[in-house]
């Protein structure tokens, strides 16, 4: 509860999401656009697949222009979205090519360094939030969050590896939200000595966890004839490495 009460008083969920009825995931989807002041960021974020392509990401991000993300010029609201963007700039400008960069521009560097102190980060760095959490949208927003209707907010190569093995993470968040509620009301049951209510749900958190095992994380599927298949040779030299940190610690 005071999870929830915390980011409702400030308007945003930048300390975290959790919640009983989102789970892990945020209670609102991810901001889908930045303000004005900040759109060039989300111009390239759309041109990363053909920019990682052609090999062509580091001309562009050079070029682009030394935006401030402190908090006169990028709003709370907006942080979650900009983190994941110029941590994907970071990354992609650092891995895709023949060498990794020895150093980031600073139209990267000084974003992404306000950016993480603004979210409580000891240093710049892509968090599993940046790469998945806050990287999707519904392609039909009645349907619930699963692989097949998830799309990525910042892809980095565009292919349908990328999509199904990020959406396959989503989907795990998203359906294991019942484990939070239950793991508290199980602790509940253990203070209060009631071994009934323990078993009930201990029960729900078994269901849980055997629906995220033996349903959502086996729709990564290595098999061509499959809707869902992943390519592992795709997948290995495609966005494996971006998820690499480029630096050590």
């Amino acid at each position: 509860m005071t999870a929830i009460e915390t980011n409702e008083r400030l308007g945003h969920e930048n300390l975290g999401f959790l919640s009983e009825t989102n789970g892990f995931m945020p209670i609102k989807p991810p901001l889908q656009a930045l303000p004005p002041s900040h759109k060039i960021w989300d111009e390239i974020a759309e041109e990363l697949p053909d920019l990682c392509r052609r090999l062509r990401i580091r001309q562009r991000l050079d070029k682009m222009p030394i935006l401030s993300a402190d908090v006169k010029n990028l709003p709370d609201i907006s942080l979650l979205r900009a983190s994941s963007i110029v941590s994907a700039f970071a990354h992609t400008y650092y891995y895709i090519d023949t060498e990794p960069s020895p150093r980031l521009p600073a139209s990267i560097l000084k974003p992404w360094q306000e950016i993480a102190q603004r979210l409580h980060r000891k240093e710049p760095h892509m968090s599993y939030i940046d790469m998945s959490t806050y990287n999707w949208r519904l392609i039909n927003s009645d349907s619930p969050i699963e692989v097949e209707n998830i799309d990525l907010l910042i892809r980095y190569w565009g292919n349908e590896e990328e999509r199904i093995f990020l959406g396959s993470t989503i989907e795990i968040q998203a359906q294991s939200t019942p484990l939070v509620g239950a793991i508290v009301r199980a602790q509940e049951a253990v203070i209060n000595h009631n071994p009934e209510a323990l078993e009930t749900e201990l029960l729900l958190i078994l269901n849980c966890l055997n629906h995220l095992t033996f349903v959502c994380l086996p729709k990564v599927i290595p098999k061509a004839r499959s809707c869902l298949f992943v390519d592992p040779v795709v997948w290995a030299k495609s966005f494996a490495p971006l998820s690499v940190p480029i630096r050590k610690g």
